[in-house]
C-alpha cells in the first residue's frame, strides 16, 4: 500500500472488498501502509475486510497509523524477501564487488542529480582504488530510464570504467537480482528491497532515504527497528551526501557486518512461517 494510488491499487482495493463480500478472509503478507495522504479514505475502506496484517517496519511507523484508524488485527514480522538467500541457491556472476542502486528518485536531491552523482562517482573511484574491489550498478526498476542514465553517467565518469558493471531487471532474472546481493561485500542502495537483501544475507550496507514525506524514512529506518540494529547507523537522507559524508559512512562500515541478532533472526523466521501456517489453514 503506498502513497500513490493509481490504476492498478484501485483494482487490488476491488479486489480485496470483492473478496471481503464473498466472506472470504483476506490475509496481507509483510507490508508497510502509509503515508496515504489523501488516499486515506481507501485504507479506511479496505481494512474491515482484512482478516489479518503482517506489518514489516517496526513500531513507529505503520503501527501508529493502523492504530490511528483503529485497526489492530496485525503482527510484526520480516520482509518476504529477508530469507530469500536462505532459501535460493543461484550463481556467483562477480567476485570482490560492491553493489550500487539507483532510481529515478535521486533526482529529488536539493542539491540536484549532478552533485549526487559525482558522489557517487567519488565512492565508486575510492572503491577501487583504494580497496581493489569492483563495482555493480543496477536499477530495480523497468523503465527507469533516469536510472539507466544515472548508471551511465556514473560509469563514464568513474577512473576505472571496466571495473563497473550494470545489471538491471530489465536484463536478468529476480534470481540473478538476489545473488548480487548473496556474494556482494557491501550494498549502498535507495530502495528499501535491496536494503532488506543486503541485510538477510548479512552484509554491510548503506540505504539511503530520497523523500521527504515519510514513506521511504518509515520503510528504511523501520526495517532496521524491526531486525533490532540502529538505523542510524545505516541510514542517512540524500541531503546529508556531502563531499565526505557517504565515503565516511562507508568507510566506517565496510570492515565489518551489521550484526542481526541471530536469536531475533529466527523468531522472525518462526513468525513468518506460523502466519503462512494460519493462512493456508
Amino acid at each position: 500500500m503506498q502513497h500513490s494510488w493509481d490504476y492498478r491499487n484501485m483494482n487490488f482495493a476491488m479486489a480485496v472488498m470483492i473478496a471481503g463480500s464473498y466472506g472470504k478472509s483476506v490475509y496481507f503478507l509483510s507490508n508497510s501502509v502509509g503515508p496515504m495522504q489523501k488516499w486515506d479514505f481507501c485504507v479506511r475502506d479496505l481494512l474491515p475486510f482484512v482478516q489479518k496484517m503482517m506489518i514489516r517496519d517496526g513500531y513507529r511507523y505503520t503501527q501508529k497509523y493502523l492504530e490511528s484508524l483503529r485497526f489492530d488485527r496485525f503482527m510484526h514480522g520480516p520482509d518476504d524477501l529477508f530469507f530469500v538467500n536462505d532459501e535460493y541457491t543461484t550463481e556467483q556472476k562477480y567476485e570482490n564487488y560492491v553493489v550500487i542502486e539507483v532510481m529515478t528518485w535521486l533526482g529529488r536531491a536539493s542539491k540536484g542529480e549532478t552533485y549526487v552523482l559525482n558522489q557517487l562517482v567519488h565512492l565508486v573511484d575510492e572503491v577501487i582504488n583504494e580497496d581493489r574491489k569492483n563495482v555493480v550498478l543496477v536499477s530495480f526498476d523497468r523503465g527507469d530510464s533516469d536510472a539507466d542514465r544515472y548508471m551511465e553517467y556514473i560509469q563514464v565518469h568513474a577512473m576505472h570504467p571496466e571495473r563497473i558493471s550494470i545489471e538491471s531487471t530489465a536484463k536478468c532474472n529476480m534470481y540473478e537480482i538476489f545473488s548480487l546481493y548473496r556474494y556482494c561485500d557491501f550494498s549502498v542502495s535507495l530502495k528499501y528491497h535491496p536494503l532488506i537483501l543486503a541485510l538477510g544475507s548479512n552484509k554491510p550496507c548503506i540505504g539511503i532515504i530520497c523523500d521527504d514525506d515519510g514513506y521511504y524514512e518509515g520503510k528504511l529506518r523501520g526495517a532496521c527497528d524491526n531486525l533490532g540494529i540502529d538505523s542510524h547507523d545505516v541510514v542517512m537522507h540524500i541531503d546529508e551526501i556531502n563531499s565526505t559524508s557517504l565515503l565516511e559512512r562507508y568507510n566506517s562500515l565496510k570492515d565489518g557486518h551489521i550484526i542481526i541478532n541471530p536469536n531475533r533472526r529466527e523468531q522472525l523466521k518462526a513468525i513468518r512461517q506460523k502466519f503462512l501456517q494460519e493462512l493456508l489453514e
